[in-house]
């Protein structure tokens, strides 16, 4: 929610005073008063609708595209994001043939900022790159700035520190550059200059609050301090419309850092001091974070029992609420885990980590590939697997005496019915691997035909096609002709006529074949495997969507997915 807020701040200005918003009144009122008014009204939807759409159809008819682009914006504030997301198109559409220093970035940050609330952080990542690449172009330095904000904030958590330390100070220097304000003034409409200067402020809080986490990130707790207070001693000084926002913010920061430092009882206090508000303004994130450091400073001093409930405040939110886990919050389910008292117990939270590292895992692939290299889940799932077993085998000692009471007849029953299911399941699936088999017979007959290349270079090829396949390196989602035959040290030419001639598909068939066959062999063997999302395996598999994975195993095995999985559940 605080990148919608900053673009607001970026973008427009609350007020107090009231009109009369009746349709003729509005149709009255020049156009920058319009403006003026939607930023009053604009938390209230229905009023803000009223307002924007008297101004948007008035630049229809005076048929002034940068106008209607302004109203397309406004609306693009005050419905649901994915509403918002369609509004942040039509800007984009309107606008992606102009030269104009605010458009179409302006609908690109629209856009990602919506995509950042429905907590897809790459679709958000992507539009902004976009918005940053239109911002240089158009020299839109204050568009520079709000974005680098982003990604800073996103490179610190997911990607490299160092580096969004350094993106940081080059954000600080733009801001603080002699002339920004000249920029600012060049990139506002005329009606928004006059709130020039409490918009220049804002930005350079926001800067020093970026500083505090770079540092925090690196584990400088000093440091991270030092720029914290400097965003404090800003906001008190200028008192803006915004003074308890940054207020609660930079509390909530404090908490984190006093953690760091063991001060538990500064934690505490703050804590308590901030949690009322936060409920009252229905701030479930900040709620969530706020009981667990409590919690994590509760059980620093100790007190076990107290920091528990805590801790299962936290978790509440989190099952009830779409919130995003970040990093430094994963600790606390590891803590429940660790807490728990029975199987079940530990098969739910096993589950959540295993969660949260699963969308943590696909962050990190975005943001730094190579700490993904370092980043897998095989602990826990062994752990899970291990309480689960635990827990089969006490249950089926609890229920021996009520297997005896049941009699022979049940038995016998049971175990001809689950005789008879197994062998018509064996004929299904001796059928289906004969025909597999017999496929994969012919698909890895030699063609003898000419491939117009050297037998050396013929035979390299084939020998790294081995390695690719037996490495599973066909995982990676974004492996392509282009890149692969770089890694194979040849042409995209060469490989082709290879792959089409020697594995008889050509090479798109030829990877989702591959990763068909390695979802199917590890539905098969990997009981954990089951219990994913069809979603979940097709990212495992290497697959961008569940529809591409569903589409590319019907192709090669027959069946959909879930099917199988539905058919190996009743094995069981």
């Amino acid at each position: 929610m605080r990148i919608l807020l900053l673009l607001i701040l970026l973008t427009s200005g609350l007020h107090t005073f009231s009109q009369d918003l009746s349709i003729e009144n509005l149709k009255k009122m020049e156009d920058e008063s319009l403006l003026t008014l939607f930023s009053e009204v604009e938390y209230d939807s229905i009023k803000a609708e009223k307002v924007a759409n008297v101004y948007l159809n008035r630049a229809k008819q005076q048929n002034d595209t940068i106008k209607i682009a302004r109203g397309y914006d406004r609306l693009a504030r005050i419905y649901h994001s994915e509403k918002n997301i369609k509004y942040a198109d039509s800007i984009i559409e309107l606008t992606k043939e102009l030269e104009h220093i605010t458009y179409p970035g302006l609908g690109y940050i629209q856009k990602a900022s919506n995509y950042h609330v429905l907590g897809d952080l790459i679709k958000s990542a992507e539009n902004f790159l976009i918005a940053y690449k239109f911002s240089l172009s158009s020299n839109n330095i204050p568009n520079q700035v709000f974005v680098l904000n982003f990604l800073i904030i996103q490179k610190s958590i997911w990607g490299n520190k160092r580096e969004a330390l350094n993106l940081q100070k080059k954000r600080h220097e733009l801001l603080t550059n002699k002339d920004f304000t000249k920029y600012l003034i060049q990139s506002s409409r005329k009606g928004y200059q006059d709130k020039i200067h409490s918009l220049s402020i804002n930005m350079k809080i926001e800067s020093y609050l970026n500083f505090s986490n770079c540092y925090y990130q690196l584990n400088k707790i000093d440091s991270s301090f030092y720029y914290l207070n400097r965003a404090k001693a800003l906001n008190n000084s200028s008192q803006g419309q915004y003074f308890n926002f940054y207020s609660f913010w930079i509390e909530e920061v404090k908490i984190e850092l006093y953690l760091k430092e063991r001060n538990y009882h500064k934690v505490i206090r703050i804590s308590d001091s901030i949690y009322p508000i936060m409920v009252l303004k229905n701030e479930k994130s900040a709620m969530f974070n706020i009981l667990m450091h409590k919690g994590l400073a509760l059980e620093g001093l100790a007190k076990i029992k107290e920091a528990k409930k805590f801790y299962y405040k936290a978790d509440s939110i989190y099952e009830n609420n779409n919130i995003d886990i970040f990093p430094n919050q994963r600790i606390m389910f590891e803590k429940l885990l660790a807490l728990s008292k029975n199987s079940s117990e530990q098969i739910e939270y096993l589950n959540k980590l295993i969660n949260i590292d699963s969308i943590h895992k696909i962050n990190y692939q975005y943001f730094e590939p190579e700490f993904n290299r370092k980043f897998s889940r095989p602990r826990l799932l062994k752990e899970k697997e291990a309480v689960i077993l635990d827990l089969q085998e006490k249950t089926q000692r609890s229920r021996i005496i009520l297997w005896v009471c049941l009699g022979i007849l049940s038995c016998t029953i049971a175990a001809l019915l689950y005789y008879f299911k197994r062998q018509l399941i064996y004929k299904k699936r001796f059928n289906a691997l004969n025909i597999n088999k017999e496929q994969k017979a012919l698909s890895s007959l030699q063609n003898e035909t000419s491939l117009g290349i050297s037998k050396t270079i013929e035979t390299q090829i084939v020998k790294r096609l081995e390695e690719f396949e037996e490495e599973n390196e066909f995982l990676a989602s974004k492996i392509n002709l282009n890149e692969l035959s770089k890694r194979f040290g040849t042409n995209s030419n060469y490989l082709s006529k290879v792959i089409n001639l020697k594995k008889k598909k050509n090479f798109s068939q030829y990877v989702n074949d591959l990763r068909a066959d390695y979802a199917l062999e590890e539905l098969r063997k990997n009981k954990m495997f089951r219990k994913y999302t069809i979603k979940a395996i097709a990212r495992e598999c290497g697959f961008n969507t569940a529809e591409s994975f569903n589409k590319a195993f019907y192709k090669r095995c027959g069946i959909y997915p879930s099917y199988y999985i539905k058919q190996l559940k009743k094995e069981m």
